[in-house]
């Protein structure tokens, strides 16, 4: 499929994973992707439980990303699609953390097509993201959620992650 990465969802369905982390994201996917196959009207659901949407404790709106936050100082600011990004610097680092909080409510399915090998790390649910290479942690909120993304260990990665958290109102 042309450099896009493809999974499979639960019901055996082709689901590029490039639209599963841009639904985590903020941004919103058309409402028919030609290239999905779809079930015909009237035929009975291949998920027996439906996606559990997953909330937090602080909302999603409204908030500010932190100037400085474990060690890292916010380098420069992006928004789009409703979605605040801070990309963030610390000296001797070998790379950016790109915090993001997002105004799209993470399911427990949306999770598992987003990371591959998802596991939970505290509040933190993280793994890879695929065809990026770069690991992710994501902490629901109220109404969206915060995800956190670099080349650091996962445990780091949750520790920044629980530390923008107890930032916000």
């Amino acid at each position: 499929m042309g450099g896009v990465s493809v999974r499979r969802n639960r019901a055996g369905r082709v689901v590029p994973a490039v639209v599963a982390a841009a639904l985590l994201a903020g941004c919103t996917a058309p409402a028919a992707d030609p290239g999905t196959p779809t079930a015909p009207v009237g035929a009975p659901s291949a998920s027996a439980t439906p996606a559990r949407t997953l909330t937090g404790d602080k909302k999603a709106t409204g908030q500010a990303l932190p100037a400085q936050v474990a060690g890292w100082t916010l380098d420069r600011r992006q928004t789009a699609g409703g979605a605040a990004s801070g990309f963030y610097t610390r000296p001797g680092a070998q790379g950016d953390l790109v915090i993001t909080l997002t105004p799209v409510p993470l399911t427990d399915d949306a999770l598992a097509h987003a990371l591959d090998d998802p596991q939970p790390v505290g509040a933190a649910t993280c793994g890879v993201l695929p065809g990026a290479g770069t690991t992710a942690c994501y902490r629901p909120l109220e109404g969206g959620n915060l995800r956190v993304a670099g080349a650091l260990p996962v445990a780091d990665l949750a520790a920044v992650a629980d530390a923008v958290h107890a930032t916000l109102k």
